[in-house]
């Protein structure tokens, strides 16, 4: 199959995506007819997982003086390409594949880049080396991607071995369906990653010698739908002794009694900020205002905002704000270092 990618300002016979997709690809199976080695044979189309998917590229001149109209072919760009990682994108890691999507569950890759833009990783590096544990909590957990991908970090799980085992067994990746392909290379890797991840996961699922669980990793949300939703999946990734769920009003949440280790914990979140969820957004934030206030006192957190407005509710001052711009979203990953309360006296 043929997956067409255009850009800049092109004729009208080649701006319609499909429709020249769907012209290249024709012209493979012809080309595959009439070949001496295939005569009369036609090569059977899958736009869903194809034996050989390709990426065609157009890129036409930019600039508003370009006239579609009267402007031929000259200028634009033509590029050819093998696609290694296949017909779906390489973000989907595939503990997803048997369940619906939240519909505004965030990308798997944009949630693991925040996370490392918030130290996760460091953190659980620490803890390796020294027994003293790390905690990631997740009030308002949605579909519990920050669960997730937080999870496959502490654990050293490479995520295309996820995706791999999500493909079933004898699943063979786009990248090795070519006749240059290098076997004995992707066994290897392979190989390598699986003997990663089993250390990784004994040590998630194994205690220090105090007792504690080296890695604590606990997501909530106030929906049933979308806890139900992060269970499932957290099955699928054989998880279910290393995320804990729970379903309720961030605001009555209660982690810090039995995970919470000082200097050793961080919360990231992606309360909604308007766009794909609207219900009761600013008694979301007024809520989380109250959590930060009760249980993170000493606490390192994370804010995923797309609206500066409902950021003002948490009444905090923010240490650090990482520009995100994805699609047509603006969006702000804003870091706060929460203080203690000070007890009356």
């Amino acid at each position: 199959s043929v997956k067409c990618n255009i850009g800049g300002y092109l004729p009208k016979g080649l701006s319609h995506s499909h429709y020249t997709a769907l012209t290249v690809k024709n012209a493979f199976v012809d080309a595959v007819r009439n070949s001496h080695h295939f005569e009369g044979f036609r090569p059977d189309v899958d736009t869903d997982d194809a034996d050989l998917p390709f990426v065609l590229a157009l890129k036409g001149p930019s600039g508003r003086e370009y006239n579609n109209e009267s402007a031929g072919n000259d200028g634009v760009t033509v590029s050819l390409y093998r696609s290694l990682g296949g017909q779906k994108s390489l973000h989907r890691r595939g503990y997803r594949r048997d369940t619906a999507i939240h519909k505004a569950a965030m990308k798997e890759t944009m949630a693991a880049g925040l996370l490392y833009a918030a130290g996760w990783n460091r953190l659980v590096d620490a803890a390796k080396a020294d027994g003293q544990g790390a905690v990631l909590l997740d009030p308002m957990a949605g579909s519990g991607t920050f669960c997730f991908e937080a999870a496959l970090i502490a654990a050293d799980v490479a995520p295309g071995l996820v995706r791999q085992r999500a493909g079933g067994k004898g699943y063979v990746p786009a990248a090795l369906r070519w006749g240059n392909a290098d076997w004995k290379c992707w066994h290897s890797l392979i190989s390598e990653s699986i003997q990663c991840e089993k250390k990784g996961m004994e040590w998630i699922h194994s205690t220090n010698g105090k007792g504690r669980r080296n890695c604590v990793i606990a997501g909530n949300d106030v929906y049933n739908e979308a806890v139900y939703l992060s269970e499932s999946c957290r099955d699928q990734m054989n998880m279910e002794n290393a995320i804990h769920l729970e379903c309720g009003n961030c605001r009555n949440w209660r982690p810090r009694e039995r995970n919470i280790i000082e200097g050793r914990t961080i919360v990231v979140t992606n309360p909604p900020w308007g766009l794909r969820l609207t219900e009761d957004v600013t008694d979301s934030w007024s809520e989380l205002k109250d959590f930060f206030q009760r249980e993170c006192g000493g606490i390192e957190a994370w804010v995923l905002s797309g609206n500066k407005d409902l950021t003002r509710i948490l009444r905090m001052k923010k240490s650090r704000s990482i520009p995100l711009n994805t699609a047509d979203e603006n969006l702000r990953w804003l870091q706060y270092h929460i203080f203690e309360r000070s007890k009356p006296l």
